[in-house]
Parts: C-alpha cells; sequence; structure tokens
C-alpha cells in the first residue's frame, strides 16, 4: 500500500522491516514520478519517496534553490526520518542532489544508482539540455511523460528556469574546481 502526504512531502511502501530504498525525482517533477518504480521494489523493500524543496507538488520556495541547498533539505529529511544510509536511486537533478550530498557527507547514504544524471558535461549549454530532454522523452513511457508535464505546469516556467540554472551553475563549479586543480 501507499500512502502519499503532500504535508510530509513523502511516500513510504512496502515492508517496513526491509532495507531502505530512496528514490530521488529529477528536475521539475514530483516525486509521483517515482511511484511506478516503487511500486515494483516495494515487495522487496522499504521504498520512500521524498519531495525536493520547490520542486514538483511541493510548496514553492522564495529564491533560487541550489543543488547544494537542496542537498542539506534531503539531509534534514534522512535525519528526520531516521534513516541510515539508504540505497538511493536518483534520476536527473536527484542526481546532482544525492551526490553532492555523498560528497560532503559519504556516511549518510548507501549505495547510489544514478540513472540520467541531468547535466551531460560535454554539452552544458541550456539550448542543449532542451533537446537533449526533448529526444529523451521520446523513449519515456507515456505514462511518465504525463506525470512529468502535469508536473511541470504545476511548478511553473519561473520555477523550471530557476532551477534548470542552479543545475548548470553547479555544473560548471564542478567544471571549475577540476580544471584548477
Amino acid at each position: 500500500s501507499y500512502a502519499y502526504s503532500k504535508a510530509t512531502g513523502n511516500t513510504t511502501a512496502g515492508n517496513e522491516g526491509a532495507y531502505p530504498l530512496l528514490l530521488l525525482h529529477g528536475y521539475g517533477v514530483s516525486g509521483t514520478y517515482m511511484l511506478p518504480l516503487a511500486r515494483e521494489l516495494a515487495t522487496s523493500h522499504r521504498v520512500l519517496v521524498p519531495e525536493l524543496p520547490g520542486q514538483g507538488k511541493s510548496e514553492p520556495r522564495p529564491g533560487l534553490r541550489s543543488v547544494s541547498e537542496l542537498a542539506g533539505a534531503l539531509a534534514a529529511w534522512l535525519e528526520a526520518a531516521k534513516l541510515e544510509q539508504p540505497a538511493v536511486v536518483a534520476n536527473s537533478l536527484g542526481c546532482q542532489v544525492v551526490t553532492e550530498l555523498a560528497v560532503r557527507e559519504p556516511a549518510r547514504l548507501g549505495p547510489l544508482v544514478l540513472v540520467g544524471p541531468t547535466v551531460d558535461p560535454a554539452r552544458r549549454r541550456g539550448r542543449h539540455q532542451l533537446f537533449a530532454a526533448l529526444r529523451d522523452s521520446a523513449r519515456e513511457p507515456l505514462q511518465l511523460v504525463a506525470i512529468a508535464a502535469a508536473d511541470d505546469v504545476a511548478v511553473g516556467l519561473r520555477r523550471l528556469v530557476a532551477t534548470a540554472r542552479a543545475a548548470l551553475d553547479d555544473m560548471r563549479k564542478d567544471l571549475e574546481s577540476v580544471t584548477s586543480s
């Protein structure tokens, strides 16, 4: 059974005693995007699907939310949920968020599976990312495309653009630190 709560912004399903598995959604979408996978995994895992602040169906947050701030929010959520080293499957922007958290607090997370990281380092410009997203959406199951479209409308263009800029800015900082080393 699944219980989704807008108040807590997370979904929990599956065996409460099983190893915890966190599914983290990506850019502009809500945790609803991860529910088809959660349903499949809930037979053998305790599956948790949090909402990143300012994304999907969560409350809008004033100002720009950087990847670092989102990683801090995820760390606080893990603390509140009393989760220790959950396995994580992250998608899109969620990959950048969990990677940031893993670098800052390596003992906080268990194994990571990164599915479709947001920014291709070879194609960092916004228009390249937009065209790649459109190309990739043709390969997505129609159910997930519909969820993403509904969530993107709910988020709104202003927040989508601000989040895209934050993701691209995060990647630029990473590349600058690597090239200056």
